[in-house]
């Protein structure tokens, strides 16, 4: 896993891999505490709409562990705001622009800031892609990147044992999600007498980031309650490590 500074390119070539194969772009996590990298998640399959609900699971893992770095990219199509009619046409297609969509969250500096990047590219007949010039969306906050700051903003309320963060991380496996701890941290979670992870502090959200963010903060907290307990009867395969 690549450092912060490399955040960017690291989610850009696993996404022209995804779609030089062939397939969609998967929805990838990186969080990192400081300079610390903690996990690598590409997030379990959803339903149209329900990326947000599964990027939460993956969050109840970061969270406790003091992620205050997160990054995520997601695969999406987009048009222009001033087209009052979204091109999908009948027998035609969809005509929106293909684009990978990369949401960050950095609160290292003791405040939470926050950034999306939209960036478009072309698929040839080769399966060879091209990225295009990016377009950055800072006006926009949109859910997925409300559920990052979120977690930031409370990760101190969700510290726990490392035999809970564990058991979480279990689940998230099991769930679907394929998840890697960087080396330290699977052996703090995995080794015996793995120390605590101890609270951080909460850093202030920016404007804007208020709205709609309590909803999903309880629902992490109901994740890191019952999520765990919903999978006691599975028998996960651990994370993996790297």
């Amino acid at each position: 896993m690549t450092q912060w500074e490399g955040r960017r390119a690291f989610l850009l070539d696993e996404a022209r891999d995804d779609l030089e194969r062939g397939e969609e772009v998967r929805p990838c996590l990186l969080a990192w505490r400081g300079d610390r990298p903690l996990l690598v998640a590409y997030l379990r399959p959803y339903r149209r709409g329900g990326h947000v609900d599964a990027l939460v699971e993956v969050l109840s893992v970061a969270a406790p562990l003091g992620a205050d770095r997160l990054a995520l990219s997601v695969g999406g199509r987009a048009w222009s705001l001033r087209d009052p009619v979204t091109p999908v046409i009948d027998g035609v297609g969809d005509l929106r622009q293909r684009v990978v969509v990369l949401e960050q969250v950095d609160a290292t500096s003791g405040r939470i800031v926050m950034g999306t990047l939209a960036v478009p590219f072309r698929l040839d007949d080769r399966r060879q892609v091209t990225w295009l010039p990016p377009v950055d969306s800072e006006e926009t906050i949109s859910r997925a990147c409300t559920a990052l700051a979120a977690s930031i903003h409370h990760r101190g309320r969700f510290a726990a044992e490392p035999d809970r963060i564990r058991r979480r991380a279990q689940a998230c496996v099991a769930a679907g999600h394929q998840l890697a701890l960087s080396a330290p941290v699977h052996d703090e979670l995995f080794g015996e007498d793995g120390p605590p992870v101890p609270p951080p502090p909460e850093p202030d959200l920016p404007a804007g980031a208020h709205d709609g963010h309590r909803d999903l903060v309880r629902q992490n907290s109901h994740l890191a309650r019952h999520v765990p307990a919903a999978r006691a009867d599975v028998s996960p395969d651990d994370p993996g490590r790297f």
